[in-house]
């Protein structure tokens, strides 16, 4: 596949299914790229809702690469690896909507502080309310403070650690995590990295990533820039998502050993 022409910043969305979400995250994309220069993906898991071919006529200006099959959201977003030639790599979920100088500030920032590889910034629910991401690496305890919360504040204090709800956030920090529902990262580490670990099919793959991008520099929480995320919490909703999301978890485990 031959490379596109070089930009400051690229950006992949997955997609499955998604006509009826989409929309907003790449009307955002679009807006973004009118302010500096991007390339622009959509690496569908061969959705049957007509996604492709609705985003190919809505926003011709996007790239759409089209999987035979549904190989998982960090496969998806690795088809990109090869047509990469830009400084800034986004990885962005369907259900987020942000405004441009959001992006901006996240690649100035990266550009200010070399020893930063990604960026990660505050997540907002709809309603603009703050979404308590992690901010650690998980562990067997951050993960039942989760589930458990409800049942006592010693779950619940878990929980406060893991999302740093008790650090002061308030200017950038470093962090042990990056949200794979919007995160910036060096093109470079991304392609040293070879993007994700294909073996998560769907959740973790962003604490896998973030685990190994450490190793290549600092990940940075943006407390001024920030994004709207949609969030369904299907693995708290459906027996086949939380499934999959424990699948996740023991595979991250067994990869990284056993914390507590």
């Amino acid at each position: 596949m031959e490379r596109e022409d070089a930009a400051r910043i690229s950006a992949c969305v997955v997609t499955y299914n998604s006509c009826y979400e989409v929309f907003d995250a790449l009307a955002s994309l679009e807006a973004a790229a009118l302010e500096m220069p991007m390339s622009v993906y959509v690496t569908d898991n061969a959705s049957a809702d007509g996604t492709c071919e609705w985003i190919s006529k809505a926003f011709p200006f996007i790239r759409v690469i089209e999987n035979s099959k549904n190989r998982g959201y960090g496969a998806a977003h690795n088809a990109v690896l090869p047509l990469l030639d830009s400084e800034y790599h986004l990885i962005m979920n369907p259900d987020i909507v942000f405004k441009p100088e959001t992006l901006k500030r996240m690649a100035d920032y990266l550009t200010d502080h070399p020893e930063a590889v990604i960026a990660t910034p505050r997540v907002l629910n709809a309603d603009g309310t703050e979404q308590r991401l992690p901010k650690q690496q998980p562990t067997l305890r951050y993960l039942a403070g989760g589930v458990l919360r409800r049942f006592g504040k010693v779950f619940d204090k878990w929980r406060a650690v893991y999302t740093g709800a008790r650090m002061d956030l308030t200017r950038p920090a470093e962090v042990a995590f990056a949200t794979g529902c919007f995160m910036l990262i060096r093109t470079r580490v991304f392609v040293k990295l070879k993007g994700f670990d294909e073996s998560f099919f769907l959740y973790m793959e962003d604490s896998d990533l973030s685990r190994r991008a450490m190793n290549e520099g600092r990940i940075i929480y943006c407390p001024d820039c920030t994004v709207t995320h949609h969030w369904k919490r299907a693995s708290h909703r459906n027996w086949r998502a939380g499934a999959a999301h424990i699948r996740s978890a023991l595979r991250f485990f067994l990869k990284w050993g056993w914390r507590l």
